[in-house]
């Protein structure tokens, strides 16, 4: 073999990623921007964590006391915004160490394709974990019996967006099937950009909802929206060229990470296998969510039961809001469980035990059995000894739901005048 000849073997030989995609005269990165970029590296690997001693100690020196790590289904606790702030300034202070350190400011050559990776693929798990939520309809659940008896007035912010939310399943698929389409894009190189965008598009909704009626996820949120922002930055010069600037944009470089084949079948083989660890799970979970919520074999006694007659030893209770011995309704709403809500609007929890002819009402100990006859449909009498040792005999009638304007009013293609109540 000539010497020549083992040149143009050498030139034909596959080359790594870095020597492919990074030639030797790329322009080199100004420092502030190296900074930046490994302050931004170090905040998205950070910002997942839970935080450990170093938010107790932050929490400690401003002065906040103790703050408790302890989960209450919020995002927006004193722990998560410190823990919020102790990452800020551990980015912040290690991306300076590193960029005074490392004061080579040529272009990152596998950190930087390693950050897209690593936000695309953390933000689609994202986006299907809340898609599925909404297009099975878990996260927004249908009004709740006891939000439809609940006065308007008394409904907190996000309890109102939870209603709006929950009163259409329709809207739910919309807005999830955003979320999931989203999440799909983002996990290929060819439709990143056009991913981002529309995560972008149903996230800041998502936060303006958060922000605007005090849903306690304001964080998380703001952080999902700026990671698919910053997913925008490779392709920002190529969206102003076609969006704003009417002209020619270059293609992206979708070349193969590796020069070997080997390694880019593996690469394929992990990511689809990735895909399915991130897209499977919450779809299922989500789907048998969906068939519980809407499981009502399990609760036979499901309604809103309105009290008719309320004696105790045999005299009727008047229907008075100052006294507290009276139902106004008995709500069952999940199986093994319900409530009685009292005419001032209280509400008293019990936990059911329904037999054909019995039902037993237990709450802080106390078990009452009490007898049930069904004279006709949708009337309940219940008989039997209550508290104080007293005899209840109380007559239900259940609720037609559809009575509620909520629920009964429906879609109409034709409509003369609004209908706003």
């Amino acid at each position: 073999m000539n010497e020549d000849h083992e040149l143009d073997v050498l030139d034909q030989a596959p080359v790594a990623m870095d020597e492919e995609r990074t030639p030797p005269d790329e322009p080199a990165w100004s420092w502030l921007r190296c900074w930046a970029f490994r302050i931004a590296f170090l905040f998205v690997l950070l910002f997942p964590m839970p935080g450990g001693k170093e938010v107790g100690m932050l929490a400690e020196w401003l002065g906040l006391g103790p703050v408790s790590s302890t989960s209450t289904g919020s995002g927006d606790t004193l722990h998560d915004w410190v823990k919020l702030l102790a990452f800020a300034l551990v980015a912040l202070a290690a991306g300076t160490i590193w960029s005074l350190i490392d004061r080579r400011r040529r272009r990152p050559r596998v950190l930087f394709p390693l950050l897209l990776i690593l936000a695309r693929y953390f933000l689609a798990m994202v986006s299907f974990s809340y898609g599925f939520a909404k297009v099975f309809k878990t996260q927004f659940p249908a009004p709740f019996l006891t939000r439809l008896v609940q006065d308007y007035g008394d409904s907190s912010p996000m309890g109102l967006a939870w209603t709006f939310m929950g009163q259409s399943l329709p809207y739910n698929v919309f807005t999830g099937g955003g979320e999931v389409l989203g999440g799909l894009l983002l996990l290929f190189r060819r439709t990143r950009a056009l991913g981002a965008l529309v995560v972008v598009a149903v996230m800041s909704n998502v936060v303006m909802l958060n922000f605007c009626y005090d849903i306690p996820v304001k964080i998380n949120s703001t952080y999902y929206l700026l990671l698919a922002l910053g997913l925008l930055l490779p392709d920002l010069r190529r969206l102003a060229d076609v969006l704003v600037f009417n002209r020619r944009a270059e293609p992206a470089d979708l070349s193969p990470y590796f020069g070997l084949r080997w390694a880019n079948v593996a690469t394929r083989v992990v990511k689809w296998l990735v895909i399915g660890w991130i897209a499977i799970p919450p779809a299922h979970r989500n789907w048998e969510g969906f068939q519980r919520l809407n499981d009502r074999e399990g609760t036979p006694l499901y309604g809103i039961h309105e009290v008719e007659s309320f004696l105790l030893d045999g005299e009727e209770v008047p229907p008075l809001l100052t006294d507290q011995r009276r139902w106004d309704s008995l709500i069952v709403e999940w199986p093994g469980g319900g409530m009685t809500r009292k005419l001032d609007g209280g509400i008293e929890f019990f936990r059911l035990e329904l037999a054909d002819d019995a039902l037993t009402l237990s709450t802080q100990g106390e078990s009452y059995p009490l007898a049930l006859a069904r004279p006709e449909p949708g009337l309940m009498v219940l008989t039997g000894p209550w508290r104080d040792g007293q005899e209840l005999e109380v007559r239900l009638r259940e609720k037609d739901l559809n009575d509620f304007e909520l629920v009964g009013r429906g879609f109409h293609w034709v409509s003369e005048r609004p209908y706003n109540r």
